[in-house]
């Protein structure tokens, strides 16, 4: 019954929700539209006024927007070509600073960054007529224009008219004016822009002028004519000196921003800007300049480059949005007084390009009637008494883009509203089902809970929920109970067994890796029944991160669920332990049995051989080896014992030996005898397996033939007596047995005194390989376990050809000399 009070509330307040819902649909389509319409008109005027407002910027272009606009229409056409060719298209649009210039304009910056001539030629300072041209109207005045004549080149300069800088402009010209024509001069001696005619809608690229500006404003540019121009010389500098008149008060058309970032404090070669293309005011279309600082005769000057590219702007125009009425227009020069823009855009639109022809039409007919002005611009931008925004931008000195905004309506999308009314009202129907099934879902996962719960507490189970973050118990069941678990009690504080081996254990296993399941297996204190004491038994932990919230046993998406099997180490780990204390007694045998054999056999051999010498010979040299050679079989075995009740420990670095010179030298003169003692005896040689190497036919001659750069101040330590002479006789043996017969053994030893070390390398000729060492527990591994004991770097062998060689280094200590200060 009070399920069923549930459902129907459920269903009451879901009823609620949907017809709420479906009102805040209708407010809110209502409330877009009317949004959409106030939006979009209030977009186009503020466009548009913006547009406007940033066209009078003195910088190196009118209207930045428009600029841009032009950058990204050229990448966004162009996107259908290689990832290659599209990156290189983007170095040329972004502007970069000092080295990061684009590839192709390296040799362009190279040639600016070239000397400045020593001796600059005379010039002269022209007007219009003495080049055939007009003079210029009175109005001009705040600006002047002259041309410079420098050798048989002409130069064009202009400069405020100011009587201080126009005095100065002779001496200013003729310096500037030599170093751009002999610019100009090392530029043609290049290969010019290699690789950019690659690039899609960019046919060619040339210099279009070089020039000079300085900080008061003055600017003599060198203008370049096309390869396929038709325009005679003056005519070229006629024309870019009418470029210099189009707007007189505004200081230049070169990007005076870049110039005023160069810091002429800090060294100059090492400063350049690349500017990225941008549409040029001069005329030249899309251009990109590349500008460095210099200083002339004390004054602070930019020395610049315009690159001009050659685009296909008909393809441009034709590749553009749809949203956008384009026509490129071709217009003749006019004479500046009469000069009516929309009248000459007007009668070059075609007739079947009818709204951008009216617009034009529109345009000319108000500028006659209002008498406006007109003064020469690169980018002319205005909107019609219908609202529409038309766009004028010159790309070449007689080419135009005339681009139309034209005023669209846009229709209510009401079958995408309805559309998506109709899909909230499907999802509004998958949340209720959704919610009905999971519902179910839950009093079903519960039911099961329970059985599950049931039948762990019969099986005798214990099961736990522990926050992981906190590492606190917050669910136990009673068989968790039974073996001292309590809720609230920390897992690794008071159930994990406390020595540092279990707590390093349990905190390595609490690292979440990508699995939410984990099992593991740590000792944990066990308490049952009455028991006042815990005792340490191990358990395995299956673990599983909570995905869901279980109201049951207090878990949510937080905690973690775990089972634990107590485990009895007898019966339970009998096969196991069985098996790896075996594998542990068979190692410790075989280390024995390598211990002995390289420490003892040989020696032992050695002493039966002379001890039964001794019964019919009592030489006394004979007798006294034998005693030395007895004595110091016994100090090896002790050696042994305690190489095996330290392998694998520590370092021994307390109690230790020094060891002199002195020492080692008798060391090897004891080796000596025992070699020269298996020499004179053939059948104990055979027993020892050294009758085909070294002390085969060694009787009379030395076996080990030494070499010391050791100075007597010198010495080291050892961790116990015989560890040296173990570790040397290991390496004279291996020597012998595998030595070339007839051949001496080589032990030299050297004081390394940059690294403070005394090293040994003991080498001989072999005719068969010395490969016994490397076996478990042979003679390498022995000789590393010693070294390693002792501190020393581990012995490293060396075979070039037949040379074989065992090295190995060990800490110096020097003795200070009597009445030597510290």
């Amino acid at each position: 019954m009070i399920d069923q009070n549930v459902n129907d509330r459920n269903r009451f307040i879901n009823g609620i929700l949907i017809v709420a819902a479906i009102a805040l649909l209708a407010a809110s389509i209502y409330s877009v539209y009317s949004a959409w319409r106030v939006g979009l008109a209030q977009s186009r005027a503020e466009t548009a006024s913006r547009l406007m407002a940033i066209r009078t910027s003195p910088r190196s272009t009118e209207t930045p927007g428009i600029n841009a606009w032009v950058s990204w229409s050229m990448l966004n056409n162009n996107l259908d070509g290689s990832r290659e060719v599209n990156q290189r298209l983007k170095q040329l649009v972004i502007p970069r600073s000092n080295e990061q210039f684009p590839g192709e304009f390296r040799s362009l910056l190279d040639v600016l960054r070239g000397p400045v001539p020593e001796r600059n030629a005379d010039v002269d300072l022209l007007g219009d007529e003495q080049i055939g041209g007009s003079p210029p109207s009175a109005r001009l005045e705040f600006r002047k224009v002259n041309y410079v004549q420098n050798a048989e080149q002409l130069l064009v300069v202009t400069a405020r008219a100011d009587e201080r800088i126009q005095s100065d402009l002779a001496g200013f010209s003729s310096e500037a004016s030599t170093h751009l024509i002999d610019i100009n001069r090392r530029w043609y001696e290049t290969d010019g822009f290699a690789g950019l005619a690659e690039l899609p809608r960019l046919r060619s690229a040339r210099v279009a002028r070089f020039y000079v500006l300085n900080e008061d404003e003055t600017l003599i540019s060198l203008p370049l004519a096309a390869a396929d121009s038709a325009d005679s010389s003056n005519e070229l500098y006629l024309s870019e000196a009418e470029e210099f008149r189009k707007n007189p008060r505004s200081p230049t058309f070169v990007s005076n921003n870049f110039f005023f970032n160069f810091e002429f404090d800090q060294p100059l070669s090492s400063q350049a800007v690349f500017t990225g293309m941008y549409l040029d005011l001069g005329g030249l279309g899309l251009v990109a300049s590349v500008i460095k600082p210099v200083i002339y005769n004390g004054k602070r000057c930019a020395l610049g480059a315009d690159v001009a590219f050659e685009v296909d702007w008909e393809e441009f125009a034709n590749n553009l949005s749809q949203n956008l009425i384009s026509h490129v227009a071709h217009v003749n020069s006019s004479d500046s007084s009469s000069w009516n823009p929309w009248e000459e855009f007007y009668q070059n639109v075609p007739a079947s390009s009818e709204e951008l022809r009216s617009a034009m039409r529109a345009l000319a007919d108000r500028s006659e009637v209002n008498g406006e002005p007109q003064a020469r611009k690169s980018i002319y931008l205005a909107t019609t008494s219908e609202g529409e925004d038309v766009i004028a931008i010159q790309v070449d000195r007689s080419t135009w883009l005339l681009l139309l905004v034209a005023a669209t309506e846009i229709a209510l999308p009401w079958a995408t509203m309805i559309l998506t009314s109709l899909v909230f009202f499907a999802l509004l129907f998958r949340i209720e089902q959704g919610r009905r099934k999971a519902f179910k879902a839950q009093q079903s996962a519960t039911s099961q809970l329970q059985e599950k719960q049931n039948l762990l507490d019969t099986m005798q189970v214990p099961l736990m929920v522990v926050d992981p973050n906190t590492d606190q118990v917050i669910y136990c069941n009673k068989a968790a109970e039974s073996i001292g678990m309590l809720q609230g009690s920390y897992f690794g504080k008071d159930i994990v067994a406390q020595d540092a081996g279990s707590q390093s254990q349990y905190r390595r296993t609490q690292t979440l890796g990508e699995e939410h399941r984990r099992a593991y297996g740590v000792p944990i204190r066990v308490r049952t029944g009455t028991q006042a004491e815990p005792e340490t038994q191990h358990a395995i932990v299956r673990s599983v991160a909570v995905t869901a919230p279980i109201a049951a046993i207090q878990a949510d998406e937080r905690h973690r669920l775990g089972i634990l099997f107590l485990i009895d180490e007898q019966v339970d780990l009998g096969l196991l332990l069985e098996q790896r204390l075996f594998d542990t007694r068979q190692d410790e045998k075989r280390r024995l049995s390598g211990l002995l054999n390289h420490g003892v056999d040989s020696l032992a051999r050695v002493l039966s051989q002379q001890a039964g010498l001794i019964a019919t010979d009592t030489n006394p040299e004979r007798v006294g080896f034998t005693e030395w050679l007895s004595a110091y079989l016994s100090e090896r075995i002790q050696l042994i014992s305690w190489a095996l009740e330290n392998w694998s420990g520590q370092p021994a670095t307390t109690d230790q030996r020094i060891i002199e010179r002195a020492t080692v030298e008798k060391t090897v003169e004891k080796y000596e005898q025992v070699f020269q003692v298996a020499a004179s005896d053939r059948g104990l040689r055979e027993r020892l397996h050294w009758n085909n190497g070294p002390v085969s036919d060694a009787v009379g001659g030395r076996v080990i033939q030494t070499q010391f750069d050791w100075d007597e101040e010198s010495c080291f330590a050892v961790p116990r007596d015989g560890v040296f002479g173990f570790l040397l006789g290991e390496a004279l043996v291996n020597a012998v047995r595998h030595g070339k017969a007839n051949s001496a053994i080589q032990l030299k030893v050297s004081e390394i005194r940059i690294r403070n070390e005394i090293q040994f390398e003991v080498s001989n000729e072999t005719e068969s390989s010395s490969r016994d060492l490397e076996k478990p527990f042979g003679g390498l591994m022995i000789l590393n376990e010693l070294a390693r004991l002792s501190g020393w770097e581990k012995p490293r062998i060396r075979e070039v050809g037949t040379q074989f060689s065992i090295i190995w280094s060990v800490p110096a200590i020097r003795r200070k000399r009597q009445n030597e200060g510290d």
